[in-house]
């Protein structure tokens, strides 16, 4: 042993074994046996369980009506949608929404929206004729309470398209959730939906999905996504990704979130090369009201269906005169807090 670590310590360890700390001074001109005592590790019993996969997905929707919102509520929602040129954000409209959410129960009711505030951006310093106009964003946003509007991966019966697997645990807003990942059957090629589930493992509550239309067989879903295109504008889908997820209230769920990023490659005539373009549109749940609901007047309701950024509506500077841009890659539930206290003092002026 060198001088310099005759001060020092060995550290000597071995699974199933008591470590010893053995000073090194002992070692010099000598040679020792070191012996370790034996040390008894107990493991956590692990039980292992058969999982059905279609099981949880149908344990789920059978557990609807009892777990999510039972009847009619408000919803005081933040939406937005906008377009990307490569990093260039070309167009972006915001707003704040009043939803008349139908009860869970009754699925074939619509929801209404009422549009309270409303602004629109655009980036003059980009100037492109290569226009996209997106198709009825704030009606998929509502389509997307996967719970309120039963889509066909959910159901399981005879009809039934998809192959479910059960892939991983996860914890969710602390809750121990099932990963269960769905696709549809080889041979079936037209453009639906892939994704993966996630699936509460105590109350078969559906937390959160992740979706996206199959890659394989996107290039058929080509007209399902653009109201409006420039003249002589070739568009081609490269990736269409959705996101939900859902927030407890009271023991009853209620959407929280959605997301779609839809993902093109897009020239225009006599242009050489392709650009990639970005649609997206996002609706996050701020307040949830279930005191003295009705539906909103005719007059009042948005119509969804309609491209969202061609609205006429009147521009509040005291509501958004301060309120800066949350782009495009910023996550929206990270600035939920300064949203809602921005419509909650809004709210107030107003009484």
């Amino acid at each position: 042993m060198p001088d310099s670590l005759l001060t020092e310590k060995l550290h000597v360890s071995h699974i199933g074994y008591e470590s010893q700390r053995i000073p090194l001074d002992i070692l010099e001109n000598t040679s020792s046996n070191i012996y370790l005592s034996s040390r008894i590790v107990p493991l956590q019993e692990v039980i292992f369980r058969l999982v059905n996969p279609r099981k949880i997905v149908k344990e789920a929707l059978e557990a609807r009506d009892l777990l999510y919102l039972d009847k009619p509520s408000y919803f005081t929602s933040f939406y937005r949608e906008g377009i990307e040129r490569k990093k260039d954000l070309l167009k972006l409209t915001e707003a704040v929404f009043k939803v008349y959410k139908q009860s869970y129960t009754r699925s074939a009711s619509a929801d209404q929206v009422k549009l309270l505030k409303m602004r629109k951006i655009t980036n003059n310093a980009v100037k492109d004729s290569l226009v996209l106009k997106m198709k009825a964003g704030v009606e998929a946003s509502l389509m997307l309470d996967l719970m309120k509007n039963i889509p066909d991966y959910l159901e399981i019966n005879d009809k039934n398209i998809y192959d479910y697997t059960k892939i991983d645990m996860t914890e969710i807003d602390s809750r121990m959730a099932h990963v269960i990942s769905f696709e549809q059957r080889k041979g079936i090629t037209e453009p639906y939906l892939k994704g993966k589930l996630y699936i509460d493992a105590e109350n078969s509550a559906l937390l959160s999905a992740e979706l996206e239309v199959h890659p394989s067989y996107i290039g058929k879903a080509e007209e399902l996504f653009v109201e409006k295109r420039g003249k002589n504008v070739k568009i081609h889908p490269q990736q269409i990704v959705y996101s939900v997820s859902y927030k407890e209230l009271d023991g009853k769920y209620y959407m929280n979130h959605v997301r779609g990023d839809l993902h093109f490659k897009m020239k225009g005539k006599g242009q050489l090369f392709f650009n990639p373009m970005h649609i997206f549109f996002e609706m996050v749940t701020c307040k949830v009201d279930t005191d003295n609901v009705i539906p909103f007047p005719r007059e009042e309701r948005l119509p969804v269906k309609k491209i969202f950024s061609e609205e006429n509506f009147s521009y509040d500077n005291n509501f958004w005169g301060d309120f800066n841009v949350i782009l495009p890659e910023e996550n929206i539930n990270k600035n939920l807090s300064r949203i809602t206290s921005k419509i909650e003092e809004s709210e107030s002026k107003a009484l």
